[in-house]
């Protein structure tokens, strides 16, 4: 059986746990695992939220808002460009 692959493409945050106030760019669902570009962080989609508009903000000026691997990859869209 294929695996089922939905684009996401935007910087996300887990909901709780180690990390949470950290932006990572999610490529894609897979089978209901949200995969990062950083691949460090992958989990089920009901860890992640959406970015508030104000954090938004904050990881377009702050780059320690974001993960370093993900805001280092090429595969990362940067939010100054969303």
């Amino acid at each position: 059986m294929a695996k089922k692959t939905k684009p996401i493409m935007r910087w996300m945050k887990k909901n709780k746990g180690l990390g949470a106030s950290i932006a990572h760019f999610v490529l894609r669902e897979e089978n209901g695992i949200y995969i990062t570009t950083c691949r460090k962080t992958n989990a089920e989609a009901k860890f992640w939220v959406d970015l508030t508009e104000e954090e938004m903000i904050l990881i377009t000026y702050y780059d320690d808002a974001r993960c370093g691997m993900c805001h280092y990859s090429w595969r990362s869209i940067r939010p100054e460009n969303l």
